[in-house]
């Protein structure tokens, strides 16, 4: 494998928030790790306390920096 490769076959960490949250001033976020079973996903969220009836706008960012050479 080439040094600049990465290797996902374990998955691959995103960060998860929510919009509702952060458009009322607060930062709610934290680290999933992918891939996961999609019907855990939603529990997975409310026991991170990412989603709820009132907050269900969901954001995901994969945070990718290149290995330095």
């Amino acid at each position: 494998m080439a040094k600049h490769e990465h290797d996902f076959r374990d998955g691959f960490d995103v960060c998860v928030g929510n919009y509702g949250y952060y458009n009322e001033g607060e930062l709610h976020d934290t680290w999933m790790r992918l891939p996961m079973d999609p019907d855990k996903i939603e529990p997975w969220l409310r026991s991170h306390g990412l989603f709820d009836e009132e907050h269900e706008e969901i954001y995901i960012c994969l945070l990718y920096t290149s290995p330095s050479p």
